[in-house]
């Protein structure tokens, strides 16, 4: 079985998110599309997606957006990066407690 502290790594981290967050995306759009035959019947007030940034991508129904493509990489990075940042920081605060101990 796989070693769920590997997902703290700034590469687990990466990986989860672009697995996550590209399932979720797929799995709307296809919710959405699979909804429009009866969405005259039993119209919500609020439209499929909850999330006001995707909103429009979603009711278009298009399968890739800009805006999804954006927020895919983006959050990789942002997570991935603030992983290997934290890293750095806490095996710099190891070093130097070494150094001084």
């Amino acid at each position: 079985m796989p070693d769920p502290a590997a997902l703290l790594t700034p590469l687990g981290a990466t990986c989860l998110w672009i697995v996550l967050h590209g399932t979720d995306w797929f799995l709307t759009v296809a919710g959405a599309r699979a909804r429009r035959p009866v969405a005259e019947r039993f119209p919500l007030a609020t439209g499929y997606e909850l999330n006001p940034l995707f909103k429009k991508d979603i009711a278009r129904g298009g399968w890739i957006t800009t805006r999804f493509v954006v927020t895919w990489i983006g959050g990789a990075v942002v997570f991935g990066g603030a992983l290997l940042a934290l890293k750095h920081r806490l095996l710099g605060r190891r070093a130097s407690r070494a150094r001084a101990g």
